[in-house]
């Protein structure tokens, strides 16, 4: 910055019109500072300034020279841009592209979960929808003839398979149906019947069929059972990328221990196990053939549409499947038989992945939808099952009639270890909505989901007994993950405590140092402690009291370092942190 002499000349020559070089009085039309350069943003500043404190004094209005109103002009940019760099500026700008643009920092905190693009809008209802499904071709439905023996004319039958409201009237849900002569008869309808549900965009014929399907299951004892097979076969016509859904090698990573469990367990009775990894359904995938085949050009293809309606049609799908698993359980095939639920897990999986799409994390009518499906899931299993332990009240024995439940195998564990790695396997990469910019550099999150994901996936959980201590084992996986800890551990209830003993493990603190700077995934690590602490007043015993003071000094101290007044950031860490020890305070009667 020039010294203060140059500024008192500037505004001599600016404000007050005073002599120029020759000597002459200046006539404000353009004045010149003798022996100065263009003045510096912070020489203009100044100069306002005192220009400013001059005029308060002698409370008396001056004339303004040109000089003077450019230099008004440029503390006007500056104020409104936030520009102050202390650098030498540019002439006055004359257009907006000479504006210097302010450079936002790409780690900053969003209060948006970023989400993974699952879905693609060019592949949405590609292969069918309901206009063309067709029960006859789709399904193998051979019931024509028999129609025709009732006395129903010719045309009138091909009226009903070919009008979807006049198929609704003349199968009569409610009651006995001339169209369902046998089971094999029950099953092929209801697939049509869902898969239409899955594929309609008129809201109305959904409604219509979507009932139909209700009453179907209520009114007959032929068997249907909604399977893996078909929620997969719908979502992937709906577009989702199906290499993300439910990836094989991945999915199979995570379930390979209950599937060692229950092979070693079929090998003591002398049986064997097998186990299908589920994919489409034949229709579709002959659809998929025939269509590669015929390779139809764009202009020939359906016009697509609207980005409302694509939505509604995914949510109301979604809405269906968990209308069915929790309302009619029987009729599904997640049913948890003695140690065999790795179809929960897969099921569970995928809903884990719908919630974390960038469009559906944000929509409140989908998270309700999801979390009874969780809330079901989870209260379907037994307490052995959940816990390993036949006896609730005896916390530490294992139930020693079978080989399939353990304190260390059960239900719980093997929920929370396939939640904790949704979204982080092979090939990910190309539906993330981030750039690598956008986090920590620490080698780890290059095969993580957003962290930001992770702490929103939890909020789909049910707020139960269950679900509550699902959240703590899934959030301290979390946790676990973004540290990346050499060695993982995973408990059958995670507290406090757990979380204690990692923060006090000295090899630990080279691992949390790292992100000290980094305020977002701080953030994120900040919210899972507290997910872990609980907010019931059972988890603010003395017992845990003492691990949650731990925990609140490790914070205390984290948020101590973060003292640049520059960047707003740092003060939201410092502002979550203290919210939540006002609340563990709270729960726990204790001073904060």
């Amino acid at each position: 910055m020039g010294d203060v002499t140059d500024v008192e000349a500037l505004l001599q020559f600016t404000a007050d019109g005073s002599e120029n070089e020759d000597g002459a009085e200046s006539d404000g039309s353009e004045a010149v500072l003798p022996n100065q350069s263009t003045p510096t943003w912070e020489e203009l500043v100044h100069a306002d300034q005192a220009a400013a404190q001059r005029n308060l004094e002698t409370d008396q209005p001056h004339e303004q020279s040109s000089t003077y109103q450019r230099i008004q002009e440029q503390l006007r940019l500056v104020r409104e841009d936030g520009i102050m760099r202390g650098e030498d500026p540019d002439p006055m700008p004359t257009s907006s592209s000479q504006i210097p643009e302010i450079t936002t920092n790409p780690k900053e905190i969003k209060y948006v979960a970023p989400g993974l693009k699952l879905f693609d809008a060019t592949q949405f209802l590609n292969r069918f929808k309901s206009e063309n499904l067709n029960l006859e071709d789709d399904f193998h439905y051979r019931k024509r003839s028999r129609l025709l023996e009732l006395g129903i004319r010719p045309e009138d039958v091909q009226t009903i398979f070919q009008d979807d409201l006049a198929f609704h009237m003349f199968l009569a849900p409610e009651s006995s149906s001339a169209l369902i002569g046998s089971e094999s008869d029950f099953r092929k309808i209801c697939d049509y019947l869902f898969f239409f549900c899955c594929s309609c965009p008129d809201e109305v014929m959904f409604m219509l069929y979507e009932r139909s399907i209700f009453d179907l299951l209520r009114n007959y004892a032929f068997k249907w059972e909604l399977k893996l097979e078909h929620i997969i076969t719908a979502l992937a016509n709906l577009g989702v990328n199906e290499g993300a859904m439910l990836p094989q090698n991945h999915v199979q990573e995570l379930i390979s221990n209950r599937m060692d469990v229950l092979e070693t367990h079929a090998r003591a009775r002398g049986r064997s196990f097998s186990f299908k990894f589920p994919s489409c359904l034949d229709f579709f995938k002959k659809r998929r053939q025939t269509e590669t085949r015929k390779a139809a050009p764009a202009s020939n293809l359906e016009d697509k549409v609207d980005s409302e309606t694509r939505l509604r049609v995914i949510e109301q799908t979604i809405k269906l499947i968990s209308d069915l698993v929790v309302g009619y359980p029987d009729r599904c095939e997640f049913k948890a038989s003695s140690g065999d639920w790795l179809k929960h897990l897969l099921l569970v999986y995928i809903f884990g992945v719908l919630s974390s799409d960038q469009v559906l994390i944000r929509r409140s009518f989908v998270a309700t939808d999801i979390m009874m499906l969780y809330q079901f899931q989870i209260d379907s299993f037994s307490t052995l099952q959940w816990t390993g332990q036949a006896n609730p009240a005896d916390s530490h024995q294992p139930d020693g009639g079978t080989d399939l439940f353990t304190l260390t195998e059960n239900a719980s564990i093997d929920m929370a270890e396939v939640l904790a790695r949704v979204g982080s396997h092979e090939g990910i990469e190309q539906i993330r909505t981030w750039s690598r910019e956008e986090l920590p550099a620490c080698a780890q999150f290059d095969e993580l989901d957003h962290h930001h994901n992770m702490v929103r996936r939890l909020q789909f959980l049910p707020p139960s007994l269950r679900g509550n201590q699902l959240k703590k084992n899934v959030a301290f996986l979390n946790l676990q993950q973004i540290l990346n800890l050499e060695e993982m551990v995973i408990v059958a209830k995670a507290n406090v405590s757990d979380l204690s003993d990692i923060l006090q493990n000295p090899n630990n603190w080279p691992r949390l140092a790292r992100l000290e700077s980094e305020h977002y995934a701080m953030m994120t690590c900040i919210r899972l402690m507290d997910v872990i602490v609980g907010s019931e007043s059972s988890d603010f015993t003395d017992s845990n009291w003492k691990h949650i003071m731990s925990v609140k000094n490790f914070l205390s101290y984290t948020i101590r370092q973060r003292d640049d007044i520059r960047n707003p950031d740092s003060s939201r860490v410092k502002e979550l942190a203290h919210q939540i020890f006002a609340k563990w305070s709270l729960l726990g009667k204790k001073d904060y």
